[in-house]
């Protein structure tokens, strides 16, 4: 009821899901609330192209679009959909990075890589094997980690100190989560210096 400018949600959702059904109702109640809200619900198993054009790759998806910027919201939570609208609208960015290079697991690779979750469903090459309600997910937890802070609104990306021996000052916290190789002494300056001048950051180490 709050909002002041147009946003664009598009809502991509599972037909034979309930809870992505229920997110579609909800979403098209919600724009009855304030004609800001301009809403679409697309089954992508009955219009595929339209998800593509989109670029959306995940079904039970909100793809939110304002003053030319546009993120994807993955949740059939109205309330986690609403932190993206909020995300979307804000003048001030809370950017999270994630080391990379020393082996650590990717930020990107998500849980839910799954015969139900990703679009066209069956065996898209990503398979946690026997039992397909237990999901091992030792080698998403960081995946895991980055679904859940961009969730809350924050900007998340990878950076890789390695290729310019700097860490960026738009970067609030640095994240590096299991590296499985040591630093070299152009990291460990990067990441002194950036500490020093008020960085923070969250090391975890195995």
């Amino acid at each position: 009821k709050k909002l002041a400018q147009p946003i664009q949600l598009t809502y991509f959702y599972r037909a034979d899901d309930p809870e992505g059904v229920r997110a579609r109702h909800m979403v098209e109640l919600l724009a009855k609330e304030n004609s800001l809200l301009r809403v679409k619900t697309i089954d992508p198993d009955r219009d595929p192209s339209l998800a593509q054009t989109a670029g959306v790759k995940f079904y039970n998806a909100a793809l939110l679009e304002a003053d030319g910027r546009q993120i994807v919201v993955r949740s059939t939570d109205e309330k986690e959909i609403a932190l993206g609208i909020q995300k979307i609208l804000r003048e001030h960015v809370v950017t999270i990075c994630f080391v990379q290079g020393h082996a650590e697991y990717a930020s990107t690779n998500y849980e839910f890589h799954t015969h139900i979750e990703e679009l066209g469903g069956g065996d898209v090459g990503h398979s946690h094997g026997g039992d397909s309600s237990v999901v091992e997910t030792t080698a998403h937890g960081m995946g895991r980690f980055r679904t859940s802070l961009e969730a809350l609104g924050y900007d998340v990306r990878e950076i890789v100190p390695a290729t310019n021996g700097a860490i960026e000052a738009s970067c609030s916290v640095v994240i590096d989560g299991g590296p499985r190789t040591p630093y070299s002494e152009i990291e460990t300056k990067a990441l002194e210096r950036y500490l020093l001048s008020g960085g923070a950051a969250l090391l975890l180490y195995d």
